[in-house]
């Protein structure tokens, strides 16, 4: 399986090492300009081109940009019919969020977005306390998390 990490930041590292570490090789990491370091340290090809992109092909392509380029990696999954793993927010405005709707209507391949406390068990009590209305009907609230 092929893997595409767009974003090369913190989180783009994290998951490029979690990739190796689970003993997939075929992974490379979209970046704005060539970066030999970058390949060396972290064993991967960098793509700078869509024609570089074109010929590796994913079967996967991980977003890990700012949430204000998330639109650009989904269109380039698209492209390539890969499955989607995206880092959590989804999308930074409602007009983006249609778009994002809109191109995934009808999406065949796995979509996940990341959320790293999705199945922590407190999230897990709120979520049922929500669905059982146990305070109502709830219309929004506010966690923080440190």
């Amino acid at each position: 399986m092929k893997f595409l990490i767009v974003g090369g930041g913190s989180i783009g590292k994290r998951h490029i090492k979690n990739l190796h570490q689970l003993g997939y090789t075929q992974v490379a990491c979209l970046k704005r300009k060539p970066d030999a370091d970058f390949e060396q340290e972290l064993g991967v090809k960098v793509v700078c081109t869509p024609e570089e992109v074109d010929q590796f092909i994913p079967d996967a392509v991980v977003i890990c940009t700012p949430t204000s380029l998330h639109i650009e990696g989904i269109r380039l999954a698209i492209k390539y019919n890969a499955a989607i793993f995206m880092e959590k927010p989804l999308i930074h405005t409602e007009a983006l969020l249609n778009d994002a709707m809109e191109m995934l209507h009808g999406y065949q391949q796995t979509f996940f977005l990341g959320f790293m406390l999705r199945y922590h068990p407190l999230i897990a009590s709120i979520k049922t306390i929500i669905q059982n209305k146990e305070l109502g009907n709830v219309f929004g609230a506010r966690f923080e998390f440190g």
